[in-house]
């Protein structure tokens, strides 16, 4: 699949050495140990194992309420032999149905992969659309490389897919941290509240040379079982 690829480079930043006389520096130091000491003792303590776990708990049953989503946000994909970056917006319809579209600068370069009735449907620029009755293999033979789509759709909610062995690694408020399911291991490096629930803004997936960074601009039309929620992100 070729996406025009984005790449952003950053320049050195030049640094000033500033000499101060004795006494100015002497009350900077003490200035900078009573702001560290300060932020030191402003951190949360840790909470106990049982705390944590109970807050994931209550975190996650809450996740596995959410039936239908959407988000739209940005996706680089690097393997072995390619690179690419594009907008991505995903729709999904609960635990069977999604379209995916990714879409480089201006439009240019859109692909789809949509699931429906137990078929999953590739569109690529330049291609006759590709189907399969799983997204793995369809992905696999259209791009060399593949990720468990059925399991990315629970990934992307920061949960682990049902029924498959997992470890996990989870913060203070009892949210992912680090996932490992499946060969893939999963990176959490941002929430933000959605309608009172904390989801994913950055996530990192890695296995052997293939990893996916999103950074999710928003979340909407978040739907959940019993009653409906709504919140932008």
């Amino acid at each position: 699949m070729v996406l025009p690829a984005i790449f952003r480079r950053t320049g050195d930043v030049a640094s000033r050495a500033v000499r101060f006389n004795g006494a100015p520096l002497a009350i900077g130091a003490i200035v900078v140990a009573l702001h560290i000491g300060g932020c030191a003792s402003s951190a949360p303590p840790r909470a106990d194992d049982a705390t944590i776990q109970q807050r994931w708990e209550k975190h996650r049953d809450t996740l596995a309420q959410l039936a239908r989503w959407q988000l739209t946000g940005r996706v680089a994909v690097r393997t072995a032999d390619d690179g690419w970056s594009a907008s991505i917006h995903w729709v999904q319809e609960g635990d069977d149905g999604y379209a995916i579209e990714f879409s480089g600068p201006f439009g240019q370069g859109v692909a789809a992969v949509r699931a429906a009735s137990g078929v999953v449907t590739i569109e690529l620029p330049d291609r006759p659309i590709a189907a399969a009755a799983d997204a793995e293999t369809l992905l696999a033979h259209e791009l060399g490389w593949t990720v468990p789509v059925s399991a990315l759709r629970y990934w992307i909610l920061g949960m682990p897919a049902p029924d498959v062995a997992a470890d996990t690694e989870l913060d203070n408020n009892g949210l992912l941290v680090t996932l490992s399911q499946s060969g893939w291991r999963a990176e959490f490096h941002r929430y933000r509240p959605v309608d009172g629930i904390p989801l994913p803004a950055k996530v990192t997936l890695t296995r052997d040379e293939v990893r996916l960074r999103f950074v999710i601009d928003t979340w909407h039309a978040i739907a959940a079982d019993p009653g409906e929620r709504h919140g932008p992100g």
